[in-house]
């Protein structure tokens, strides 16, 4: 994956995720951030790893 691609998928994921949380009520400033930086994260590993499985995997263990 190069540079490029990356942040078109980086943009992509930003742009259809970000409004979900917004857009609840009961959403602070603070979760906001902790969403946003979560998705960095994801999209990182995405880069590092070249597979979603990562992401996958880590964001199921999370809800638990």
């Amino acid at each position: 994956m190069t540079a490029s691609e990356f942040t078109t998928v980086r943009r992509t994921i930003q742009k259809r995720l970000t409004p979900i949380p917004i857009n609840n009520v009961g959403e602070s400033l603070l979760g906001l951030v902790v969403a946003g930086v979560g998705g960095l994260i994801f999209c990182l590993s995405l880069w590092y790893t070249q597979s979603l499985w990562c992401a996958i995997g880590f964001h199921a263990g999370c809800l638990r």
